[in-house]
Order: C-alpha cells, then structure tokens, then sequence
C-alpha cells in the first residue's frame, strides 16, 4: 500500500455494520488494510519536513480509532467463529507497535539525563551502540524526570485501549522520592457493557474499577494534561517503546510534541540491559531485565513481592529502582566526581508506601587502570606536574580549562601506534564539558573516571588527566587494549 492509497482508505465511507453483514472475513480484511495504512501514514508523516507534513496526524489516530472499532466487532462477540479469531489475532503483532527505541531516541533519552546536546552524546558514541554503555556513565544525570506506565487490553495500539495510567515525577538525587503521584483509570466504549476486561488476569481491573470511566479517547482534557507534563519532563517508561507505541496512537498532540523533540522517552530496560552489570552471565530466558527482576536485584522490592502491573504502582517501583541503579553506578553528581574518585556505594531502598529510605556505606577509592609500578610513579610525577600549567590556565575559566584539557589528551594521543588510535576518542569541547575514552576489548564494566572542570582547585583534574594518560601509555607500550573500555568524563 502507498501513501495514496492509505489516504483514499481514510477518506472511505465507514460504517462497521455494513461489514459486519459480509462475515467475519470482511471484517479481518478491512482490519489488516487498516493497520497497513496506519503505518504507511504514521513512517510518512515522520519522514516529511517538521511543519510542512502534508496531512495532519489527526488522520492516523482516526485510522487507528476505526481499527479499534473493528477489532471490538470480533472481541464482543460470543460466536464460536469470532471467539477463535479474537484467540488468534491477540497471539499476533500489529505493525504499529514499535520493537524498541531508535538509536536516535536512546541517545536523546542520554542527553536528556545528562543535560548535554544530541550532537556531542552521539559523537563519543561514534556509530556503535555498544559504546551507549560507556557514555551513558560517562557525565552525572541530573534535573527532573516523569516516570509514566499504561496498563493497557492488549499490547497492540491500534487495537486496544488504555484503561489506566500512573504517573510521578523525580528529581534525580540520590535522596529523592516520587512525588506527585496520580493515578487514573478510564472505561472502555459501550460495546464493553457487561463484559470481562481483557488481560483481567494481569492487571487486575475489573469492570466495576472502570464503571462510569470516560473512554481516554474521548478524555480531551486528560490528553491535554498528559502531552503539556511529558513535554515539560523527560519521561521514563520500562520497555518505553510500548508506551511510546500507544500514546502516539491515543493521545492528541503527542505524535506532534514528539516530532518536534519537545517529548523525549528514556527506557529505564535499555539503561537496566546496559549499565548493570549484575546481568552478565544471567540466562535470557530469566528475563533479568524485566522490572520485577531489576527491582528485587537493587533491592527495590522483597523476594516476596510481585510487580503489581498497575500504573502508579509500577512507576513508583521503576523510579525507585533505576535510582538505586543510578546511586550504585556513582551517576549522580556529588563532591567526588570533583576528585576524579568513584566511591563504591552499597545502596539499599526500603519501601514504604510510595517513599524509599536509602543507606549509603562508602568505601571510597581512585579507579585506576591496572599497571606496572612504574606506571604508578609515572601517574603520581605527570600529576604533580599537571598541577601548575593547569593552575596558570584555570585563570581563564573553565572553559579555558576544558580546551587545554582535551588538547593535551589529544597530543598525549597522537604518540599512539597507528593501529591502535582508532580505540580512543577525545570529545570536543561543548558548554564546558567534553568525554575522552579508549575502547577497550569488551563494554562490561567500563572504567570510569570523573573530573570537575574547577578554577578553584585542579587537583582532581590533574589525577584524572594523569590517570587516562597512564592509561593511554600502558596501551602504547603493550601494543593491546585494556580489557574493559576507559572513560574520563570532565565537567565544569
């Protein structure tokens, strides 16, 4: 199907009884036409001009809510043949649920934490998303993010509706807790009356919880509200390509802000698969990145609990538990990245209500590569002398401190073997901030160094300076990579 002809197929006269009267079969076909076109027009309008798309995306989400109306025509009824064909269809994908974020979209989702621009946080990623791993440890998260989870009848968009939605914000600290929890539930169309809700089994909400709900469909003003509080925050979702796939088809004005980079999703699963390395080594089939397991490893939730698949619920726990994460990884910006030091953080969450209380014991150490203890005297003597040609340029500013930084590590560099350059990367210099790092033989436990880009004192800068040079130096003079890639991050 083409673009044309999936807008003559929105423009069509519609009437689903019409259908319904030629047999199940006419029914199934204009369906699987339906979601054809609601994709051709949903990967057109995105891949046109921002401001200058050809038709609005109010068509697609019409398309959609016509899907939807043809796909309850089977689901409400107790035919033999329609029960069997409503079995087959909810074993089946549609086309317009998304199968994860777009590298793109995990990059923004990085710069978004990280509050750096697109355009640096892809270049230390270089065209390999392996190295996301590193980059995603490779400056603090900070600022304010929105957790959101849909508790939805089915897992395709344009076949189901969302029935209940739970939303908190947090600020990224190691000391904060969700705040301004909301959690709201919305009743499904007429042809429902009287029927079990479907994925009952999972979620628990019975017909009697929707009762007098408005259809979110039909919930103008809860649309309005959810698209103005995802446009003001990063948003946060597990597997958020599944909450992005179903808000771009219910909500009014999200496939827009989105468009326009005003909406920006961070999937809390890429950042479990990615930065916890507790996974390595855990069967697939254990699903370890699920949230329910991430939670009990970072001890978020007891070995006794279960994830209680409703929205607040399940967001409050996502937050909490990617807190833990982020505290356990030293992501938060604290005094010691000024140091260059990475404490070793044993954090333990305790949940009550929709609080968590957190103990710290720190056993603070200097992360270093493993090398020779000539190497080690070598790392002390550059520091010592990195101390007063940093000193003189830290008169000029951070900014100042940054560019001499990044040319030193540069020069420091470019006496590596030729074969062996390719493995390292020195960032430019963007607001103040730039990533140098090597890539070492496997992403695993990335080693990282922090260093705050101070006018006040540059010890910190110096040992982390020292620190990658001896690095780079070990690298030269064994001819190999280190095992696990080397990052220093430095930051004003």
């Amino acid at each position: 199907m083409n673009v044309s002809q999936a807008i003559e197929l929105a423009g069509s006269f519609f009437i689903p009884e019409f259908l319904l009267a030629d047999g199940l079969s006419a029914v199934e076909s204009e369906r699987l036409r339906t979601e054809e076109a609601i994709k051709v027009l949903r990967d057109e309008w995105f891949a046109q001009p921002l401001g200058k798309e050809s038709f609005s995306f109010d068509l697609v989400r019409e398309l959609a809510d016509r899907n939807r109306t043809l796909c309850d025509l089977v689901e409400t009824s107790d035919a033999p043949e329609a029960v069997a064909l409503a079995t087959r269809r909810a074993e089946s994908n549609s086309p317009n649920l998304s199968r994860g974020m777009t590298d793109a979209d995990l990059i923004h989702g990085v710069a978004a934490l990280q509050h750096r621009s697109f355009k640096k946080v892809a270049r230390e990623v270089g065209g390999n998303m392996d190295n996301l791993a590193v980059v995603y440890v490779a400056a603090p998260v900070k600022g304010t993010v929105v957790g959101i989870d849909l508790e939805t009848t089915g897992r395709n968009p344009d076949r189901g509706y969302i029935i209940n939605i739970g939303w908190e914000t947090m600020e990224l600290t190691p000391e904060a807790t969700p705040q301004n929890g909301r959690a709201v539930y919305c009743g499904l169309p007429d042809a429902w009356e009287g029927r079990k809700i479907p994925m009952e089994r999972v979620h628990h909400i019975t017909p009697d919880m929707l009762a007098g709900k408005k259809p979110l469909r039909q919930d103008k003003d809860l649309q309005k509200q959810l698209v103005t509080l995802l446009s003001r925050y990063p948003f946060m979702a597990h597997n958020a390509s599944f909450e992005d796939s179903w808000m771009m088809l219910h909500l009014n004005g999200y496939a827009e802000a989105r468009k326009a980079g005003k909406i920006i999703p961070i999937d809390t699963r890429d950042i479990c698969r990615r930065i916890d390395k507790d996974m390595v080594g855990l069967p697939r089939e254990s699903r370890p990145a699920s949230l329910e397991n991430w939670a009990r490893r970072r001890g978020t939730l007891d070995t006794g609990e279960v994830e209680k698949h409703l929205g607040l619920d399940d967001t409050n726990l996502m937050l909490r538990t990617v807190q833990a994460e982020f505290a356990l990884r030293n992501m938060f910006v604290s005094s010691t990245h000024a140091e260059a030091e990475s404490p070793n953080t044993s954090a333990t969450h305790k949940k009550t209500g929709t609080t968590t209380t957190t103990t710290k014991s720190h056993d603070t150490k200097r992360i270093q590569t493993k090398h020779s203890p000539q190497l080690k005297t070598a790392s002390k003597n550059l520091e010592q002398a990195l101390l007063e040609p940093l000193a003189t340029v830290s008169r000029g500013g951070s900014l100042e401190l940054a560019n001499w930084s990044a040319s030193w590590l540069t020069q420091a560099a470019s006496q590596l073997p030729e074969h062996l350059k390719t493995a390292v990367r020195i960032g430019s210099v963007e607001q103040g901030d730039f990533v140098a790092s090597i890539t070492g033989e496997s992403n695993a436990n990335p080693q990282v160094i922090q260093a705050r880009l101070s006018v006040v004192d540059q010890t910190g800068l110096a040992r982390g300076l020292a620190c990658f040079a001896v690095a780079l130096a070990q690298v030269s003079a064994t001819g190999k990579l280190p095992t696990h890639s080397i990052s220093l991050a430095c930051f004003s």
